[in-house]
C-alpha cells in the first residue's frame, strides 16, 4: 500500500509496485489518495498512461530547456557558472615562474589546483 502517488518519470519507475507485488503475492497495491488499485486490469491500464504522460511531459521540459539555452548562446549570453581561473591566469603564470608549486598557487588564489594545472598547461 502506498499513501499517495507522484509522477514517476521513467516508466520503469512505475512498474516496481507491480514486480514488489508479483514477488509477495499478495496481489493488491492500493494508493490511499488516488482511486488506482493496481492489482486490477484498470488500474494496471490507468499507472501505465500516468507514467507514459509522466515521460512525456519530462521530454517537453528538456526539449524545452535545450532550446533555451541554444537561443541564449545564439544571442551571445553565456550559459553557466564563469570561469573564474582564466580570469586568474596571468597571475597563476606569474606565480608559477617564482617556483610556486600547484598545490600553493591554489591556496594562495583560493581556486582547485586542477584549476591551476588547467591554466599552466594553456
Amino acid at each position: 500500500m502506498a499513501y499517495r502517488l507522484f509522477w514517476s518519470r521513467p516508466s520503469d519507475l512505475n512498474r516496481r509496485p507491480f514486480d514488489y507485488e508479483s514477488r509477495l503475492r499478495c496481489g493488491i497495491y492500493i494508493s490511499f489518495t488516488k482511486a488506482l488499485d493496481f492489482s486490477t486490469l484498470l488500474g494496471r491500464a490507468m499507472a501505465g498512461m500516468r507514467s507514459t504522460f509522466a515521460e512525456f511531459e519530462r521530454d517537453i521540459i528538456r526539449e524545452r530547456v535545450i532550446a533555451g539555452i541554444a537561443n541564449a548562446r545564439a544571442n551571445g549570453r553565456p550559459h553557466g557558472r564563469p570561469r573564474t581561473a582564466a580570469l586568474k591566469r596571468e597571475e597563476i603564470l606569474r606565480l608559477k615562474k617564482s617556483r610556486l608549486n600547484h598545490s600553493q598557487i591554489s591556496r594562495k588564489l583560493k581556486i582547485s589546483r586542477g584549476s591551476v594545472i588547467n591554466q599552466v598547461r594553456g
